[in-house]
């Protein structure tokens, strides 16, 4: 009687398990199916009537084949041979076409049914609806795209890089400039693709941001891809995104070419403020806009006031200086000599040149002249004629006694032959 009583007991106890792995089944959100290797339908969830659209007892007993599309039906043959060989088959993606017609992209769990005595009997597919996920994923390759072709269209170097200062992005400006091919930088940081002086400068300020959330704006040296080394500029900012991971996101602008040309600049500035000569610069008008050191000291401004002339004010003749700016407005430049007065009206001569400044697109900017303080010169000059004359004289003097003693001999000469 005990081992009735028992045998009952672990047959209810059975019956329930069935019944809660049943219950288990029909409330599940996943498309349960039973098929045989034949593929015909043995059992039919209400999660694959949700998903599919058929009730039970139109699709039970038929082949499973007839739920997908004609291009796809030479795949479940494939998939059931594995699975008879005791395989698993896990994240089978396909598509099923519901009882209205439409497609619906599917992923399945394909595994084996064993019997009483472990042999393989059957299969069951737990599918699930993944068309909302394809299409998140299809949008996200979307945007993604979208994305990057804006990225790429952008001049200035832009690159990403995570918590551990590694790239995860960079762009194609980015790619250009460093020489330095997109798949060798991903993943890895400025240490193993630049000379350590460069790499560790690039890290500190990387961490910096990371640390303190604050924008860093830095000029660094950067060697290319080909040993050529750059003067940049980079920004960088923090990022972070919805799960709280930090990115240190860069723009960077190649400012090479331009630190070149600040130092042939500053070359020229030096030269013309260690010039003898006066170098003034002015607009259009003839208002002074720079004077150089010669400048000051010859004219007797400070560079307050010469801010405050007009170029034409530095002639004795005003006049004259207001004409030769309309000839230099023409001929597009001028030289000769003029009469300059300084600011405590002393006057003095100099010898000056006049040149027109144009932008980049022939715009009239201004002036640049050069003046040369001819004083010196002229006393130079003015000796040397003092001089020449004083010579020509002597030369004169000494040409008639020459021929006064000519005509002298030739008149004892005569007196002679009268004798």
């Amino acid at each position: 009687m005990k081992d009735l009583n028992a045998s009952n007991v672990d047959t209810n106890q059975t019956d329930n398990t069935i019944l809660q792995l049943e219950a288990i089944i029909e409330a599940s959100h996943d498309a349960i199916i039973g098929k045989t290797f034949e593929g015909i339908i043995t059992s039919w969830n209400n999660g694959a009537t949700t998903i599919l659209g058929y009730a039970p007892e139109e699709v039970i007993g038929k082949s499973l084949e007839n739920l997908f599309p004609t291009e796809k039906k030479d795949e479940l043959p494939k998939v059931l041979e594995k699975v008879k060989k005791g395989e698993v088959i896990a994240d089978y993606d396909s598509v099923c076409i519901r009882k209205d017609g439409t497609r619906v992209d599917m992923r399945f769990y394909v595994s084996p049914v064993h019997g009483k005595v472990g042999e393989i009997i059957g299969a069951t597919v737990v599918g699930r609806d993944i068309t909302d996920e394809n299409k998140t994923k299809a949008d996200y390759m979307k945007s993604k795209q979208f994305f990057d072709e804006i990225l790429n269209t952008i001049s200035d170097p832009i690159f990403v890089k995570d918590n551990q200062c590694r790239f995860v992005l960079v762009n194609d400006a980015e790619v250009a400039m460093t020489g330095q091919k997109r798949e060798d930088q991903i993943g890895k940081t400025t240490l193993e693709s630049y000379p350590k002086s460069e790499a560790d400068v690039f890290l500190k300020n990387d961490r910096e941001v990371l640390a303190t959330g604050k924008e860093s704006v830095s000029e660094e040296k950067l060697t290319d891809a080909k040993g050529v080394t750059l003067t940049i500029v980079t920004k960088k900012t923090l990022y972070m995104d919805a799960l709280g991971n930090k990115y240190v996101v860069g723009i960077i602008r190649d400012i090479t070419d331009r630190k070149m040309t600040e130092e042939k600049i500053k070359i020229f500035s030096d030269a013309i403020a260690c010039s003898l000569d006066c170098f003034l610069l002015t607009d259009i008008e003839g208002n002074v806009t720079y004077a150089n050191e010669s400048s000051r000291v010859t004219f007797g401004y400070t560079l307050e006031e010469f801010l405050k002339l007009n170029i034409s004010s530095l002639d004795a003749d005003p006049q004259n200086g207001k004409k030769v700016m309309q000839v230099i407005k023409v001929a597009g430049k001028w030289s000769g000599e003029v009469t300059n007065i300084k600011k405590n009206k002393q006057i003095f001569p100099s010898f000056i040149s006049v040149y027109i400044i144009k932008d980049k697109e022939g715009n009239l900017k201004g002036t640049m002249g050069i003046i040369r303080n001819i004083t010196e010169q002229k006393k130079a000059e003015e000796k040397f004629k003092m001089k020449y004359d004083e010579m020509q004289r002597l030369y004169n003097a000494t040409v008639d006694r020459e021929l006064k003693m000519v005509e002298l001999k030739k008149e004892i000469e005569i007196l002679k032959s009268k004798r």
